[in-house]
């Protein structure tokens, strides 16, 4: 995804869960969280779901926020 559309949905969201699917070379990954922060090659998550706490992805692996 594009940092700006992510920064996007950070603002339509305001503080819902969102489910977040990562998408790298040997898969997805799919979990519940909330956009904490939006850099300009990272994106920082509060996961929700599994193993909770922070988590910090590139941009370009970001694939769909819903």
């Amino acid at each position: 995804m594009k940092n700006t559309a992510i920064k996007g949905i950070k603002t339509k969201s305001r503080g819902r869960f969102n489910t977040i699917t990562i998408g790298n070379k040997s898969g997805e990954e799919k979990f519940v969280g909330r956009i904490k922060n939006v850099g300009k090659s990272y994106v920082t998550f509060d996961k929700y779901s599994g193993e909770r706490g922070e988590v910090k992805y590139h941009v370009n692996s970001v694939s769909k926020i819903s």
